[in-house]
């Protein structure tokens, strides 16, 4: 296996409002809400001109999305990735209760190295916790939550890093041009 990437956009939980424990491997996100991504929770919310700043007169607030990805045996050793294209905004990822940073801006896909806390042959929980309750961050309605897709990859451990193959024009004129390209490896 060299490289195999899975989009897991079905089975998360959602639950609206803060639980500051929901970041934890084994928490009982039973009686939380089914949701596929991508998933807005403001389009859910009532109409008021309490949000009219920015936020198309719909609320933001806090959410959180849980899942359980199940990793074969013969994966372990790989180098396994959480890509996510985009989360709105200020979110905070965790996987199997260990911490693995923040994105503050909502547009800007990134990635989660995961190897290091996943389990392989069980579940490992995943958890992310959007802050969006300051909606005066736009001129135009973004939503609030999960907006698009995520990816789980798995990779060799010695491979091209996430995003990490740049191509740029060294020279150009009006008969040919000439390219660079750049690759970051990771190992």
């Amino acid at each position: 296996m060299t490289r195999r990437q899975q989009t897991i956009n079905t089975g998360w939980k959602f639950r609206r409002g803060d639980t500051p424990e929901a970041f934890a491997r084994g928490f009982d996100d039973s009686a939380w809400r089914d949701v596929t991504l991508p998933h807005d929770w403001s389009v859910e919310e009532p109409f008021s001109r309490d949000h009219s700043s920015g936020g198309g007169y719909l609320a933001g607030g806090v959410g959180w999305y849980r899942t359980r990805i199940h990793l074969p045996p013969e994966a372990a050793g790989k180098r396994v990735l959480l890509v996510f294209d985009g989360v709105y905004n200020n979110s905070q990822v965790w996987a199997n209760s260990y911490y693995l940073g923040r994105q503050p801006y909502g547009y800007t896909g990134f990635c989660r190295d995961i190897s290091h806390a996943a389990a392989f042959g069980e579940a490992t929980d995943i958890a992310v916790r959007v802050d969006h309750r300051h909606t005066a961050d736009s001129r135009w309605f973004t939503g609030s939550g999960m907006t698009r897709k995520v990816s789980l990859v798995l990779k060799n451990p010695v491979c091209l890093a996430h995003q990490g193959v740049f191509f740029f024009t060294k020279t150009a004129d009006s008969g040919q041009a000439e390219l660079g390209i750049r690759c970051v490896v990771e190992n």
